[in-house]
């Protein structure tokens, strides 16, 4: 019987295999400077990736061994046989390269095999696959594996049969795929991706860990339960130490009269703080002119991190200033509705709120999320043909983005009403497209274009704004959601989270650069505390600008949580465990007895923003 098996499943068994190490080899390839290539640390990078690929192809080749299975003793060998296991072999090999393409796509954009983003995406397929469209040469590509797949296919197809070995037995083929079945069953409630962490260098962790396996991973894994996976704290001890830090629950009353001018807040697509800061493009020219004097001229916090990588992170920290939580954003969470916002204060002082996007507001729940917090929700669907210059798989180019938040801002104007707009920005983005003849960098060919033509269309904004009635009566706020990578070695690095938080506002708010170090849920008591906002406070956020601001951040890698404070990291991990980092050279500092005050905290603050509902909740719009 083995014989049999041996020579039946040995053509998928090494395309499996080696499709896989070939994916495995490329990416480490791809990120060659990240990798640690000492010689035991990729010995158990490949023993690990060895072991996942193992656990796949036990589901992989499930559907065949059924084939064998139901397929009558008469008819196995025959020329019925090889050609059906033909097409098994063909369509297997096709969906192993398509799988590798893929992988090889995401890792370019995540540094990072397939995760609960790569799941995330499943459901919004078109705006994806326009993405990858518009950035690959998608066809040639398609085309070239089926061409492989044709040749590899048709050169191993005398080889797909046991002609000459003993057919199996009924119940010996039943008890084949019984055999397969019970180790997919066990890897299903057993195995973890943790398995995949045999280094400390995160790179070489995800090229441990199994493409296919984090996909199914993360599809029953994409929310975790704190108090389950986390270290935590009698809840007393842990809402004291909250409570120490932060003034939850307290009115804020500041002295001094109210600022009421309208709000443009601009959550603005991967704009590390680092392009404000040094210049870039080919020819070593400033890729951020016109941000880069709005900060000159407003308030300017360049230390800013962000809570994650993700825009439904930084939609989280604008408008509930909560630190993330592992799994899901709250945006996309159940109960996420009539919550206590950042709408629910300008609404209560007579704004009227709209959350403008240049995409469609479905994806990543972004319209629901607004729509039941009180919003008026415009977003691609809500743009007349004459209103899109540019769009591509993302939404409208920026400038028409922005010319149609004028357009709005005009309407309130004209109607007598205070209006806060949130606004989203996607040109930053791949496939980093934009108008051409608008930058001096082409379209389409890299970061470089897209942040200059951001920053662009700053500019185009504040240019138009100023020769608007309501223009100064307006403070207008950029923000990133995120930086614009999460590439390194480290499993969250610090590094890789900074971002620029400008208040710009010439009649309202002194230009005034604050360089320390705030967290990106800190942006809304921020610049509630700018204008002078008298309020309910729900927020773990902070003013930054407040005498007895101390600083702290949150970071989240999905299911990695790092708080930083005193320039310690803590990194807390869904297996109860935590570890510590010194900054910023990110090497390994105590454990949780030396590092006690540091641990209370991160444990604390995270295990107490389980209860966001509780705390958020019951708002009556």
């Amino acid at each position: 019987m083995l014989s049999y098996y041996y020579r039946r499943i040995r053509p998928f068994l090494a395309a499996y295999f080696l499709t896989g190490l070939l994916t495995t080899a490329v990416l480490a390839l791809e990120s060659w400077v990240q990798v640690d290539w000492s010689v035991w640390a990729v010995l158990k990078t490949l023993m690990s990736g060895v072991f996942f690929l193992a656990l796949e192809f036990a589901f992989f080749i499930v559907p065949f061994l059924a084939y064998l299975l139901f397929l009558p003793a008469k008819y196995h060998n025959t020329k019925w046989d090889k050609w059906i296991t033909f097409v098994f072999f063909a369509v297997s090999l096709y969906l192993l390269l398509f799988k590798s393409v893929s992988e090889y796509f995401f890792w370019e954009e995540f540094t990072s095999r397939f995760n609960f983003i790569a799941m995330d995406y499943l459901v919004y397929t078109q705006e994806v696959i326009e993405n990858i469209y518009q950035s690959y040469p998608l066809i040639k590509i398609l085309s070239g594996a089926f061409v492989i797949t044709a040749a590899v296919s048709l050169l191993f197809v005398n080889k797909l049969t046991a002609t000459g070995s003993k057919i199996p037995s009924w119940k010996s083929r039943a008890a084949a795929l019984g055999a397969d079945l019970v180790v997919c069953v066990l890897a299903a409630c057993f195995s973890s991706l943790t398995w995949g962490e045999v280094t400390d260098n995160r790179i070489n962790n995800e090229l441990a860990g199994g493409g296919a396996y984090g996909f199914v991973y993360a599809f029953f894994h994409n929310e975790l339960d704190y108090k389950s996976f986390y270290p935590t704290l009698d809840p007393a001890l842990a809402e004291q130490i909250v409570a120490s830090k932060t003034r939850l629950r307290e009115y804020i009353s500041p002295e001094g009269e109210e600022k009421t001018p309208n709000v443009m807040l601009v959550l603005m697509e991967s704009m590390s703080a680092e392009y404000l800061e040094t210049s870039g493009g080919p020819s070593n020219t400033p890729l951020t002119p016109n941000l880069r004097r709005v900060a000159e001229e407003g308030v300017y916090f360049p230390n800013t991190y962000a809570t994650g990588t993700r825009t439904v992170r930084g939609i989280e920290a604008l408008t509930i200033a909560v630190p993330p939580l592992p799994g899901m954003s709250i945006v996309r969470r159940k109960g996420n509705e009539n919550l206590y916002t950042v709408g629910s204060i300008f609404r209560g002082k007579g704004y009227d709120t709209q959350f403008i996007y240049g995409g469609i507001g479905f994806f990543d729940n972004m319209n629901y999320y607004f729509k039941n917090n009180g919003f008026e929700i415009i977003d691609k669907t809500n743009f007349a043909k004459n209103e899109i210059r540019f769009a591509n798989a993302w939404g409208v180019s920026d400038e028409d983005l922005f010319a149609k938040a004028v357009k709005e801002a005009d309407k309130k104007y004209a109607q007598g009403k205070k209006f806060f707009q949130f606004l989203i920005t996607t040109s930053n983005h791949r496939p980093y497209t934009y108008p051409e003849g608008t930058m001096d960098i082409p379209s389409g060919t890299g970061r470089a274009g897209a942040v200059k033509y951001a920053d662009y269309a700053v500019g185009q904004l504040i240019k138009e704004a100023q020769s608007k009635p309501w223009f100064d009566d307006t403070v207008f706020i950029f923000v990133a959601d995120h930086e614009s990578g999460s590439a390194g070695k480290e499993e969250l690095n610090p590094d890789e989270h900074r971002i620029p938080f400008i208040v710009y506002g010439p009649k309202y708010i002194a230009p005034k650069r604050y360089d320390k170090t705030i967290s990106q849920i800190d942006a809304l008591p921020t610049f509630l505390a700018l204008l002078n906002f008298k309020y309910e406070n729900r927020f773990y956020g902070q003013n930054a600008l407040a005498d007895d601001y101390q600083t702290r951040y949150f970071m989240i890698n999905y299911q990695k949580l790092g708080y930083v404070e005193n320039n310690i990291l803590t990194l807390l991990k869904p297996v109860k465990q935590a570890e510590f980092y010194r900054l910023p050279d990110m090497q390994k500092y105590g454990d949780v007895q030396s590092n006690a005050e540091a641990f209370g905290s991160a444990v604390s603050f995270f295990q107490q923003t389980e209860g966001w509902k509780d705390l958020l909740g019951n708002n009556k719009r």
